[in-house]
């Protein structure tokens, strides 16, 4: 690899950033249909001699840049352990006792037609309940298909073979979006007992939606009510994408079970209705064997529609950036090549800056002022000889974009006032993120806060942070954490809760994931994905907190944009772009109000209000091969530039 090009300022290598590089890709990304994908198995290899499997699925989906292009050429049995390469779409949840689970998880991925995206799928009988080591599982089998296989497919359905027994069987569907969620209470009257001679059943019961082949497929399961017949549920939130694809008349079906712990769950009855129905109607007739056997209860049915972040966004929802950085000894000298903090005078930025360039371009758009504010952890003060957990880097009132912080991060890392140290303590800047994040939020109920922490991986205080993280999902804030280097990041996997709730020492559960953990090596080849990857939770924790607090969005009817302001608003967009991102050149405005140009000539268009993180921002010529250009702003749209100002 040839040395960085002789520019002012600090410019990435191209295998680290790659905007440019990378305009194929982000075009593509803008050109995808999202799809739902779930899965159920049949005729699963029973693994234990006393007991059925206990099921269940984990799924990845291959980088484009790793597939070969002849899709005759991948292997259809794959390791028992995921591939660095692959991308982990998640996992289901365990299935108990049955060869042939119905997994109610679903996967929701990007269907790019001219790309070859392989999907694998691994089937795991759990041994260890809730261990995230897969290596404590027993390994039932895998498969693999692409996405083109998968919704090219009749029904787009595909029923694969298991290399040891048993089938997979997976459906793909395009998503509708819908913002909308059901809210639902169902209670039970005079259902069949199912229960023995002296007892009664306890019923639980599942929803299933109808795909475009007749087929259904399981998309919920309630809690099971002990020993009733009359069993009224708890009230539950569903996405209305997820239970019929946001059509109110598609059929769906319930159906009511007599809970066995072997699994052998015995039927008590169905109910084939539809969303429509559910919200419109208070009784319907349970069907047992043909006959009716007792009713199914609305007790509460209403679709309700939740306002997403563009919905805060536009009104009076303000974000708080911070940025901690871990400087403790593990991170290796920094006056060396090993040290992760070892600043490349010839231009070449090392993973903590990449992460700070790359994840600051898209949160600084959405922070007054741009200004942010940088904390490090993990030091000792070289006069004392005290540890130092958590001290401000650069100007304690905020720095001034991405710019900025990086300017403060490389005056500390040459600065002799700290000296690295143990032990690494989350706990302390958790805590001071949190305690600022509350202290916001009392001149701005919709003031909300992120904390970007970047480490190497090692932590001292495990139960603490855990204690911590507890605590802060009652305040409005987010903690992404991007992993440095090629160190272990099992701790921060534990962190990032996404398939159990995090427990406290004192067992107390987080009721909020207010985590996600990225590491940055595995997306550092294209910028755009590692800044999708690190912040794609981030709307959701938004959301689901301010609604939590039944804290509405306040939508504020700013002055709109006039026409000819539009090219000094967009040139202002291109001339913020970090010096750190690439050299950027001085185009005519005519040229940087332009989204789509095309051969024809027909009139440029702009499209703004989207919140895509590929291209914040980045605002390229015709010339360069970029065929969009997203614009953002809080505050308001702007307006189409229209042809006859060109």
């Amino acid at each position: 690899m040839s040395g960085p090009p002789s520019v002012q300022g600090l410019v990435p290598d191209s295998t680290i950033y790659g905007l440019v590089d990378h305009q194929p890709e982000m075009a593509a990304m803008q050109r995808c249909t999202e799809v739902e994908i779930s899965i159920k198995c049949s005729g699963l290899k029973k693994m234990d001699w006393m007991s059925n499997t206990d099921a269940f699925c984990l799924v990845h989906i291959t980088e484009p840049s790793s597939m070969s292009n002849d899709s005759t050429s991948r292997e259809r049995h794959v390791s028992r352990m995921p591939s660095e390469r692959s991308l982990e779409l998640g996992r289901t949840e365990v299935v108990y006792d049955t060869q042939n689970p119905d997994f109610s998880t679903t996967f929701k991925t990007n269907f790019i037609f001219e790309e070859q995206q392989t999907l694998i799928i691994r089937i795991y009988d759990e041994d260890k309940k809730g261990g995230e080591d897969l290596r404590k599982h027993a390994f039932v089998g895998s498969a693999t298909l692409t996405l083109g296989e998968l919704m090219g497919a009749r029904g787009n359905t595909m029923k694969l073979k298991l290399e040891r027994r048993g089938y997979v069987i997976v459906h793909g569907e395009e998503v509708v979006a819908c913002k909308d969620e059901l809210e639902l209470q169902l209670g039970g009257s005079k259902l069949k007992n199912r229960g023995s001679m002296f007892g009664k059943s306890d019923p639980f019961f599942t929803i299933s939606r109808m795909h475009e082949n007749g087929d259904f497929v399981q998309v919920y399961k309630s809690e099971f009510i002990k020993s009733n017949i009359f069993p009224e549920w708890a009230p539950v939130r569903l996405s209305l994408q997820k239970v019929c694809n946001s059509d109110i008349d598609r059929p769906i079906k319930i159906e009511i079970f007599d809970y066995e712990k072997d699994g052998k769950h015995r039927e008590m009855g169905t109910v084939d209705t539809t969303v429509r129905n559910l919200i419109e109607g208070d009784s319907l007739n349970v069907i047992y064997h043909g006959t009716p056997f007792g009713s199914l209860l609305v007790r509460r049915g209403n679709i309700i529609e939740v306002p997403t972040l563009l919905d805060y966004l536009s009104g009076q929802c303000a974000i708080q950036f911070m940025v901690g950085i871990d400087f403790s000894s593990s991170n290796a000298d920094p006056t060396t090549r090993q040290g992760l903090h070892f600043i490349d005078h010839r231009g070449f930025p090392n993973e903590y800056q990449a992460a700070i360039a790359t994840i600051g371009a898209i949160l600084q758009n959405y922070c007054a002022g741009k200004k942010s504010h940088l904390f490090g952890f993990g030091m000792k003060d070289r006069v004392s000889m005290k540890p130092v957990h958590v001290f401000p880097i650069g100007d304690p009132d905020g720095v001034v974009g991405v710019d900025g912080m990086l300017d403060a991060y490389k005056k500390h890392v040459g600065s002799t006032d700290y000296a690295m140290s143990e032990p690494t303590l989350f706990a302390p800047l958790i805590k001071s993120a949190a305690g600022y994040a509350v202290q916001k939020a009392k001149t701005n109920e919709q003031a909300y806060t992120v904390l970007l922490l970047l480490t190497d991986g090692g932590i001292s205080d495990m139960q603490q942070t855990i204690e911590e993280i507890r605590l802060a999902a009652d305040t409005p804030l987010s903690v992404v954490i991007v992993g440095v280097g090629g160190g272990d990041f099992g701790k921060m996997e534990e962190l990032d809760s996404d398939d159990k709730k995090l427990v406290s020492s004192s067992r107390q559960e987080c009721w909020r994931d207010i985590v996600q953990f990225v590491p940055f090596r595995k997306f550092s080849s294209c910028a755009p994905r590692l800044a999708s990857e690190t912040l794609a939770e981030i709307p959701d924790q938004l959301v689901q907190y301010f609604l939590s607090k039944g804290i509405m969005p306040t939508p504020q009817d700013a002055e709109p944009i006039s026409e000819d302001d539009i090219p000094y608003a967009i040139e202002a967009q291109v001339n913020a772009i970090p010096s750190v991102l690439g050299t950027t050149e001085t185009v005519p405005s005519s040229e940087a109000t332009v989204l789509t140009l095309n051969s024809n000539s027909q009139p440029p268009q702009c499209v703004a209000g989207t919140l895509e993180p590929l291209a914040v921002g980045v605002a390229l010529p015709p010339s360069h091969g970029a065929n969009c250009v997203n614009l953002l702003s809080t505050k308001q749209s702007m307006q189409a530039w229209k042809g006859s100002h060109m």
